[in-house]
């Protein structure tokens, strides 16, 4: 008699169930591939029943788990059985990373050099459009502080800090990073976009990332040298207009 395979749970220790603690991440885990009761539950992890409780009740109340109770067949209680929420399934890791690397793989193997460039063009001016809506002020300083913003809202938690020759852009999340160390052409990119979206006579220069193991992705933001007096100035700029600024630099991944 073939014995039945026993379900290979996700890493308890991966992602963002690290974050959880390791009892709650191992339960958590361990509802991966169905429903559990507090007794299935104690005889996986080794601890008591209370224990068990404890921890869901904390899982519960935090939205990543639910319970369901079922009328019972006999007499005694009704067994309640836990399952995962839609947002505790979005703590087990994810292959999402690895999609998006196969199929960038998928159109420079198909389509060469010039179908990936053609892609990150297409990405470009949407990301470019949907940044711009955000960006509306008059001055640079202020356009920069506008599109840290929106940069954070999408989950790139973003600042800006003056420097001696313009200002600093930083991304403290790298919401790509897994992707951008196997295709760098993306945080080039990012960098343009950058430029299209603040305009105005400025030079958007991509330096730290962390997907190369920096800790923060960060663009220097610097004002363009005036051809006729070779004095530095910094000038609004329409957003729907042609980038005035020209990313260049390191082409490390972000």
């Amino acid at each position: 008699m073939t014995k039945a395979a026993t379900p290979t749970r996700p890493d308890a220790t991966s992602g963002l169930l690290g974050l959880l603690g390791d009892t709650r991440a191992t339960i958590v885990s361990a509802m991966a591939d169905g429903e559990r009761s507090v007794a299935e539950l104690s005889d996986t992890l080794g601890i008591s029943q209370v224990a068990v409780r404890r921890h869901l009740t904390r899982l519960v109340d935090e939205g990543w788990v639910a319970g369901r109770t079922d009328a019972p067949d006999g007499p005694g209680r009704p067994a309640t059985r836990y399952l995962l929420t839609a947002d505790g399934h979005q703590l087990l890791p994810q292959g999402y990373a690895a999609l998006a690397a196969e199929l960038l793989a998928f159109i420079e193997d198909t389509t060469g050099q010039e179908g990936l460039a053609a892609y990150l063009d297409w990405r470009a001016r949407r990301r470019v459009k949907r940044l711009s809506a955000s960006v509306d002020a008059e001055t640079t300083d202020a356009r920069l502080a506008q599109l840290a913003e929106a940069l954070t809202e999408i989950g790139s938690t973003a600042t800006v800090e003056p420097t001696e020759d313009g200002f600093v852009l930083r991304q403290h999340h790298c919401t790509v990073m897994d992707v951008a160390r196997e295709h760098p052409a993306l945080c080039q990119a990012e960098a343009d976009e950058f430029s299209r979206v603040i305009g105005g006579d400025v030079t958007v220069q991509r330096g730290a990332s962390r997907a190369s193991g920096d800790g923060t992705c960060e663009c220097a933001v610097v004002a363009t040298a005036d051809v006729a007096t070779g004095d530095r100035r910094v000038l609004p700029m329409a957003v729907d207009g042609p980038a005035a600024g020209v990313a260049t630099g390191n082409t490390s991944p972000t």
